[in-house]
């Protein structure tokens, strides 16, 4: 499923007629052309997902914030400063590269 575009989708588009813009690609022709009922319900479906996704928020996406609960344990972990607030920014790559970097073996000076 691509939800950067539904249209383009492989689910559609392998089914689709090539003389409609798809690709032909199983033993029959599914969906003659783009305003067949099932190809516009799937790509409804497709669409609503888009929809949700931009508003949740990928972790690699733009303006994407934790979820409250990953924000409290890395405080608790230390990783966090106590008083990192709720629109402080927050880089999670980094974020995560510390937590696992605190499980590294730190010998003792001599």
């Amino acid at each position: 499923m691509n939800l950067s575009t539904p249209e383009h989708s492989l689910v559609l588009r392998a089914p689709l007629a090539r003389s409609a813009g798809g690709l032909e690609l199983c033993d029959k022709v599914v969906f003659a052309d783009t305003t067949d009922a099932m190809y516009q319900r799937l790509l409804r479906q497709f669409k609503y997902a888009q929809q949700v996704l931009h508003q949740m928020k990928r972790f690699d996406m733009p303006d994407f914030r934790p979820r409250p609960e990953y924000v409290r344990e890395m405080k608790r972990f230390g990783i966090l400063p106590a008083d990192f607030g709720p629109h402080d920014p927050i880089d999670v790559y980094e974020l995560d590269q510390k937590y696992w970097k605190s499980f590294w073996y730190q010998p003792k000076a001599q």
